[in-house]
């Protein structure tokens, strides 16, 4: 894993500790792999800290505002990264029959449009939820997976098409790209209104799961090219999302 993806990966569990500590049970391998780096010399406090805090939540737990003050601080350089041997959480995912990835992206458009109704439009919200139910999609089962993978690659390849279309248009300018969130936020709403009527925790840790993986598998293959960012934003909306 690539010292951005580590970054990443201690980053969304500082911010889990912070918002959502009951579901860091979920994400155990992510957790045992940052526990090895944890555990070399020399490795971060700050990573010592964090893992400590997350196996024994009730010890030396600081306040809430403590800890997010602590996650702000302590993002930044000096994160290991380990090789390929000790973390090797991406796991093996059989080919998407092509007729699912076209449902997945219907759906995805549908809600597009949900989005764009005039308030309000919780009716339409309800029924589209209600729909993704009943066609089997949200059980917590490899389709769920399966189902949220895609939907984040959906999202994430639209963003970044559109960040290197900005990049092109401003190269002579030296400006840093512009992305574009609005998709992510969609995506962010459409987990809000999934999470509103299901087991909140069990469902947003699977999702959270499914991210890690991909963040795990884009790491993988973009190499030292890689950009949490895009990640960073998805979770921080959905985590903003929650907690209104």
């Amino acid at each position: 894993m690539c010292s951005a993806a580590t970054e990443f990966s201690i980053s969304l569990l500082q911010m889990l500790v912070v918002e959502e500590l009951k579901v860091i049970s979920e994400l155990h391998n992510l957790v045992d792999a940052l526990a090895k780096l944890a555990s070399k010399p020399g490795s971060p406090e700050s990573l010592q800290q964090l893992i400590e805090m997350i196996k024994n939540p009730s010890v030396s737990v600081p306040a809430k505002e403590d800890k997010a003050r602590q996650s702000r601080d302590n993002k930044g350089p000096g994160m290991l990264a380990p090789n390929r041997e000790e973390v090797n959480i991406v796991e093996y995912v059989e080919p998407d029959p092509a007729e699912f990835r076209e449902q997945v992206s219907m759906l995805f458009t549908e809600w597009y449009r949900i989005c764009e109704l005039p308030p309000p439009n919780d009716t339409a919200s309800t029924h589209f939820i209600l729909q993704l139910h009943q066609n089997g999609l949200l059980k917590g089962d490899d389709v769920t997976d399966r189902f949220f993978r895609l939907l984040m690659e959906l999202v994430f390849t639209h963003c970044l098409n559109i960040e290197v279309i900005n990049s092109g248009a401003l190269q002579s300018s030296q400006q840093l790209p512009a992305m574009s969130f609005i998709v992510i936020d969609i995506y962010a709403k459409l987990v809000f209104s999934i999470l509103k009527g299901s087991n909140k925790s069990f469902l947003l840790s699977k999702i959270l799961a499914v991210t890690i993986r991909l963040i795990l598998k884009d790491a993988e293959e973009k190499k030292a090219s890689f950009n949490p960012n895009i990640y960073s934003v998805t979770i921080r909306l959905i985590l903003t999302y929650i907690a209104r």
